[in-house]
């Protein structure tokens, strides 16, 4: 009973923080905008799970509106691991999104990096167990567009935005299993 109460408070808390940030940002430095987005949820599953189904690329399809196919093309699930992956554009136009696994840390950390398509994100889901049977998963994504691609940075974002708010998709989806 204790650990739940502790556990509750924590969960209270890092929501209370996390609904102060924003949700994106259009960041100008010297090397031109860099886009970043973010959202955080709370899901009632232990961590273990939860880094599992993320692991898992091709559970994407369940969780992320516009993808049409993805596939794993590597024999490895960890780090290094690559994914094929076709998603809907602008107008249903199909566009490739291949992807690398560049961080894999079981159960905490699980990054990737688009290696194929338009705009070329990075992207890292953060996981903190809140006892033994929720997790705080944070999802950012961030991209330097280049060349054309700096002038669409707004419309990158919002994008991006988009892409991360599906995490509460995630969210229903893993509760539901």
């Amino acid at each position: 009973m204790k650990w739940n109460l502790i556990s509750n408070l924590l969960a209270s808390a890092v929501a209370t923080v996390r609904q102060g940030l924003a949700a994106s940002a259009v960041v100008t430095s010297d090397n031109g905008a860099m886009v970043h987005a973010e959202h955080t949820v709370t899901i009632d599953r232990p961590a273990v799970d939860v880094f599992a189904y993320l692991a898992d690329a091709t559970n994407d399809r369940y969780w992320r509106a516009g993808i049409i196919s993805i596939e794993s093309t590597s024999e490895t699930a960890a780090h290094g691991a690559t994914y094929k992956q076709v998603i809907r554009g602008p107008g249903g136009a199909h566009i490739a999104g291949d992807f690398t696994i560049t961080e894999y840390q079981p159960d905490q950390v699980l990054g990737f990096e688009v290696t194929v398509g338009p705009v070329r994100p990075t992207g890292r889901f953060a996981l903190v167990a809140l006892g033994p049977a929720r997790t705080v998963v944070t999802f950012t994504m961030d991209v330097t567009p280049t060349g054309g691609m700096r002038l669409m940075s707004k419309m990158i974002a919002r994008e991006l935005d988009a892409e991360v708010a599906h995490l509460d998709d995630f969210k229903k989806v893993l509760e539901q299993v």
